[in-house]
């Protein structure tokens, strides 16, 4: 089995969304045309012309390009149910922002900030490129000898690509090598869900199926799968034991408050964005497990240690 990575230029980093294997390209990178023409480049270097594509989540960086090249190559686009969904409704023009913006004001984000960050946001969704139609996979189907696995966290509805014969996962964003990948909310997330806690149930399941080998949609071919796994899972403890120092002098603080002590350089509005939704998805785990107090004061949430 031969797979290859390419790497697809974005603004900030090189990404390696794009992989492909046995006529089919996973994930597409961004649709900005400096990004379109390195795919393009790569595939016809090496005389690949893709059948399949399937998309792990609906990131832009991931999907941005992928009714381009469904017309392109004629492609049948494949992934998850939920992955569909979110694509679809964005397709028909959902973006309805004020969830978000009605959950980040109760994380007491500031309106300047809010401003700011929802100003980025809106970029961050038109980027999106809608395929005409989607072959839309359950968690466990089997798919041209890959297990659809279900990777939440990250982005609602992800999806990694599992190969049992040669114990190689196509991983998506949900685990790279060097950064760890964001665990946050999203406009798409329920209030009242745990995306630290799925995407760490998620990171035990990896663990069980024991790959040899994970295709990362960032950086590097990942083959001492152990080592990242295990700096992953330190990394989130040591976040949240942060959160709870931050807290053990009796303070009661807002979302938007303990993220900018755990992230006071953060000044572009990505980032800024990122560094609250973590934050946010850190405090719902610790909340849940019974670590912290939610109080709500001024159709404000603060938290403070039990």
């Amino acid at each position: 089995m031969v797979y290859n990575n390419f790497a697809s230029p974005l603004p900030s980093k090189t990404c390696k969304c794009p992989c492909y294997f046995r006529s089919t390209l996973v994930d597409t990178g961004t649709s900005d045309e400096m990004s379109l023409k390195a795919l393009l480049r790569s595939l016809d270097m090496i005389d690949i012309k893709p059948k399949y594509l399937f998309l792990t989540h609906a990131h832009p960086d991931h999907c941005g390009s992928a009714s381009i090249l469904e017309k392109i190559y004629n492609l049948e686009v494949i992934s998850s149910f939920k992955t569909a969904r979110v694509l679809y409704d964005y397709a028909r023009g959902k973006p309805d922002y004020s969830m978000i913006v009605n959950y980040f004001m109760k994380q007491g984000v500031p309106e300047e900030d809010l401003e700011f960050i929802m100003r980025d946001f809106f970029w961050w969704t038109r980027e999106k490129c809608f395929p005409r139609r989607i072959v839309e996979l359950m968690p466990q189907e089997s798919w041209k000898g890959f297990s659809i696995i279900d990777a939440p966290g990250h982005c609602l509805g992800a999806s990694c690509l599992y190969e049992p014969k040669n114990k190689i996962l196509l991983a998506g964003d949900q685990i790279i090598d060097g950064i760890t990948p964001h665990i946050g909310y999203e406009d798409d997330w329920d209030p009242q869900e745990n995306p630290l806690r799925d995407y760490l149930d998620f990171i035990e399941k990896v663990k069980e199926l024991s790959p040899g080998h994970i295709f990362s949609g960032h950086l590097n071919l990942i083959s001492n799968v152990d080592r990242v796994i295990c700096s992953i899972i330190e990394h989130h403890k040591t976040r949240y034991n942060k959160i709870i120092s931050i807290l053990s002098d009796g303070r009661e603080l807002s979302t938007y408050e303990i993220s900018r002590i755990l992230f006071p350089n953060v000044l572009d509005a990505i980032n800024l964005r990122l560094s609250i939704s973590e934050t946010m998805a850190h405090l719902q785990y610790l909340f849940y497990r019974g670590s912290l107090q939610q109080i709500i004061r001024n159709a404000k949430v603060y938290y403070r240690l039990n």
